[in-house]
């Protein structure tokens, strides 16, 4: 957090990336548990590219490094925005992750009004090794049968 506040107090813009080779989305609502590996300074842009890895993982010993895939969360039961939030600091770029209605998997819904409805089903299934290009479907109902 304080690497990136530093470099929007010098005027500078920033993006966050991921610094291994997993290709994870670096979810910015929850800067505070990701350690910046590596910068990059974008000149034309006035802008830095910061590379991150979240808190629990050491840094790659070089960006695009190996590193050991997360598994997909367990999110049985949770609310859809908590199960949103836990997919994203998993990696899934938000842009992968649909939520659809339970009874109708084929029907995608908008997840804001069902922030508060339960996942009762998921894909991929939880203990999955992650894959950033995977899209990942979130089943969810006000009340799972």
């Amino acid at each position: 957090m304080a690497f990136m506040k530093e470099t929007a107090d010098s005027g500078k813009g920033f993006s966050l990336k991921d610094a291994t080779n997993l290709g994870r989305y670096i979810y910015p609502g929850a800067a505070e548990g990701y350690v910046v590996c590596f910068e990059k300074e974008v000149p034309d842009l006035e802008a830095v590219d910061l590379y991150a890895v979240p808190d629990k993982e050491n840094c790659p010993a070089r960006l695009g490094g190996k590193a050991p895939a997360p598994r997909v969360p367990d999110l049985g039961g949770k609310q859809v925005e908590e199960s949103l939030v836990e997919v994203l600091v998993t990696g899934y770029n938000p842009k992968r992750v649909k939520v659809v209605e339970a009874d109708d998997p084929g029907r995608v819904i908008d997840p804001e009004p069902a922030a508060k409805w339960r996942v009762c089903g998921q894909k991929p299934r939880a203990g999955t090794v992650f894959d950033a290009s995977d899209e990942l479907r979130l089943q969810a109902a006000k009340k799972c049968p």
